[in-house]
């Protein structure tokens, strides 16, 4: 079994801060957009005359706030206190990215899925009650809907790409660093 150094075991510290405070902030945008979102589909809802199938938005962002912070109360991020030990220290960034790995994997499930159903129930309202206006509307309502399904499509797309590219190859380094360290072998930074 190889050692880990402890310039080594000092970089995956301070890339696990970096990471940590990425994810945190993702976190705070997302909930943050997400509240402005709610507030402002509330808002058009009542001052314009749209369709009743608008409000099945307020619903699925709440569902999406509120998995969010409770996804991340549930997965907070674990400060390292100065006399942690280098395991520990590798373990949890471990399990942070394997979360992480999880919730991008599956945004289709809980963020994209419940997200088209109501985009696709108000084009269909909005198809049919300017249905008399003939092909033209039907195109252009169908277009606008067609590009609604193509944007959830790239979301997923660059969450995949994410998992790909960024995380787990950090997952197959940590786990390197992991399989690779013998207590002792590194003094904690």
């Amino acid at each position: 079994m190889t050692s880990i150094t402890a310039e080594r075991l000092t970089e995956l510290q301070s890339t696990h801060r970096i990471f940590t405070s990425n994810i945190l902030w993702r976190d705070v945008r997302e909930i943050s957009l997400t509240a402005v979102l709610l507030v402002l589909f509330v808002v058009l809802g009542i001052q314009l005359p749209l369709p009743r199938t608008w409000f099945l938005v307020v619903p699925v962002l709440l569902w999406y706030g509120c998995f969010m912070l409770v996804y991340r109360s549930r997965q907070p991020a674990q400060p390292h206190s100065q006399d942690a030990k280098p395991r520990e220290i590798l373990q949890s960034s471990l399990a942070q990215v394997d979360h992480q790995i999880w919730l991008l994997r599956n945004v289709h499930i809980w963020g994209l899925v419940p997200g088209a159903i109501p985009m696709l129930a108000f084009f269909g309202q909005v198809g049919w009650e300017t249905r008399s206006g003939g092909w033209l509307t039907v195109l252009v309502t169908a277009s606008l809907a067609s590009f609604a399904m193509l944007a959830l499509a790239a979301i997923y797309r660059v969450n995949q790409t994410a998992v790909r590219t960024y995380l787990e190859p950090r997952r197959q380094e940590l786990i390197s660093a992991l399989t690779g360290f013998t207590e002792g072998s590194a003094a904690p930074s």
